[in-house]
């Protein structure tokens, strides 16, 4: 059995889901509120620092509760191979959502209106002239990684918490700073409705949401194929 597994079956699905929620909403409060900061100086490499940064702990902290999904991408591509019973991935999905939105509009409550709403409430967006299909390419091939990451790294029972945060908060940051400029690097479709709700911004919406959830699909299935039936992540030690 993998690590995320291990975890969610030792806690309670209350206590898990709380745990997705606290996790997605403090994903939500840094990588949004980096996105706000930057109309007064924040660089895309603090962005992305940020983003990076709060999606490791996040992660770190959340994992022993609930395996530290904190994205839909994650929770669906465990339960479309099978890793993830559908009542836990139903409630997981909600969490992260509610959490997204919540986390939003502390962000709405906190930062001055002028540079929240100079920034579109830190709402990923694409860049001038950007078709929307390659936006939603560069989210699918991002969460396809991210997933991937994911699955692979919870495997290891002993190191899973460690090599999931490490992992996944590094490719964020790599993300963020490649193709941020071009979709806002969600990679997350909870990163992108959070903020939407908030700001109340629905342009382009698949971008965010069916970009990850198929790069995600992919992802878990890529990652057990990569294994043989015998030595697959929920069996490694």
């Amino acid at each position: 059995m993998d690590g995320s597994a291990g975890a969610a079956e030792e806690t309670s699905l209350g206590r898990s889901a709380f745990a997705e929620f606290l996790g997605t909403a403090g994903i939500v409060v840094f990588g949004a509120g980096a996105v706000i900061t930057t109309t007064i100086g924040l660089e895309a490499t603090g962005v992305a620092l940020a983003s990076g940064l709060a999606v490791a702990a996040m992660v770190a902290t959340a994992f022993p509760a609930s395996g530290g999904h904190l994205n839909p991408a994650v929770t669906i591509g465990l339960l479309a191979t099978s890793r993830l019973d559908a009542m836990r991935a139903g409630v997981y999905v909600m969490a992260q959502i509610l959490g997204a939105i919540v986390g939003a509009f502390v962000l709405r409550a906190l930062m001055p209106g002028i540079i929240y709403d100079a920034a579109g409430g830190g709402v990923p967006a694409l860049a001038p002239s950007f078709e929307a299909a390659k936006a939603a390419g560069i989210e699918a091939l991002l969460s396809f990684f991210w997933v991937l990451a994911y699955i692979v790294g919870s495997g290891r029972r002993r190191q899973g918490s460690h090599l999931v945060s490490l992992s996944i908060g590094l490719l964020v940051t790599a993300g963020v700073l490649v193709f941020g400029a071009f979709s806002g690097a969600a990679m997350n479709p909870a990163r992108w409705i959070g903020p939407a709700f908030a700001a109340g911004t629905w342009t382009d919406w698949y971008v965010w949401s069916a970009g990850p959830l198929v790069g995600g699909l992919v992802g878990a299935v890529v990652a057990r194929a990569l294994f043989a039936p015998s030595r697959v992540p929920d069996e490694a030690s």
